[in-house]
C-alpha cells in the first residue's frame, strides 16, 4: 500500500530550499512571517515521515506473520501525534491567511487575529459583520470537512471515553475516535472512524488552496519590511 504524503514542496528528507518558502515579511506586529512558512514546512515533513512509519507498522500489526511481541497499537499513537500536528498547522495557515487578507483590505494589519483557527473559521458561517462574512466565504468549500475533522481532533483532547476503544483499520490505517461531546453523558456516544489517506487528501486540498490564496494575495500587497 502506497503512504500518502502532505503536499509541502519537498520530501521528507530533502533540503530546506529558500526557493520553497513564500517571499512573506519578516517584521510584522505577529512576528516573522516568513519564519512561519518555514516552520509549517518542517513540521509537515515531521508528519510525513511519521507517515511512513504508520503505513510500516500497520503493515506489520495486520500482517499473517504477526510479531506477538509487536504493539500494534503504536501506530495508532502516531496517528494520534499526526492530527494532532495537522490540526495545528490549518489554525496557523488560517492565521496566516486572514493578516494577509487584512493587510490587503486596509493596509496594515489588525490589533487581533479574529479567525486564527478552525473552530474560529466554522464561526464565521453566523456571521454579520462582512469582512469576517466575506474572509469566510474564502473556504466556504471545506466547511464540512473542517467541522468533520474538528470534532475529530477536538475528542481526541477533550473525551475522556476516547482510551476505550483500540481500533486499527482492517483495510488501511485509521483515525478512529471515540466522543462525548463535552463529557456530558446526554449527549451520546459517538465514534468516528476517518480513513488516514482520505484525510491527508482532504488535508492536500485544503492546505494547497490556502497558500494559493497567501500567495496571491501577499506578493502585490506586502512589503518584505512590512510592520517595521
Amino acid at each position: 500500500m502506497k503512504t500518502p504524503l502532505v503536499e509541502n514542496g519537498k520530501k521528507p528528507d530533502e533540503f530546506m530550499s529558500a526557493t520553497l518558502l513564500l517571499p512573506l515579511p519578516s517584521s510584522t506586529p505577529f512576528g516573522n512571517m516568513a519564519l512561519k512558512h518555514m516552520k509549517i514546512v518542517a513540521r509537515l515533513d515531521h508528519v510525513n515521515r511519521k507517515l511512513q512509519f504508520v503505513y510500516q507498522d500497520w503493515n506489520e500489526a495486520v500482517s499473517s506473520d504477526f510479531d506477538p511481541f509487536h504493539n500494534p497499537a503504536a501506530h495508532l499513537l502516531y496517528i494520534e501525534e499526526i492530527t494532532y500536528f495537522l490540526r495545528v498547522t490549518m489554525d496557523e495557515t488560517i492565521s496566516l491567511a486572514y493578516l494577509v487578507y487584512m493587510f490587503r483590505k486596509n493596509g496594515e494589519y489588525p490589533k487581533e487575529i479574529k479567525i486564527g483557527s478552525i473552530g474560529s473559521l466554522l464561526n464565521t458561517r453566523n456571521q454579520i459583520a462582512s469582512d469576517i462574512k466575506e474572509f469566510g466565504d474564502i473556504f466556504s468549500a471545506f466547511f464540512d470537512w473542517l467541522d468533520l475533522f474538528n470534532k475529530v481532533t477536538n475528542a481526541y483532547k477533550h473525551s475522556f471515553i476516547n482510551s476505550d476503544q483500540t481500533v486499527t483499520g482492517q483495510d488501511e490505517p485509521c483515525v478512529p475516535v471515540l466522543n462525548i461531546h463535552h463529557n456530558n453523558l446526554e449527549n451520546g456516544v459517538k465514534f468516528y472512524n476517518l480513513s488516514l489517506a482520505e484525510v491527508i487528501r482532504k488535508f492536500n486540498e485544503f492546505y494547497n488552496e490556502a497558500f494559493l490564496y497567501i500567495k496571491k494575495n501577499a506578493e502585490p500587497h506586502l512589503r518584505p519590511d512590512a510592520g517595521d
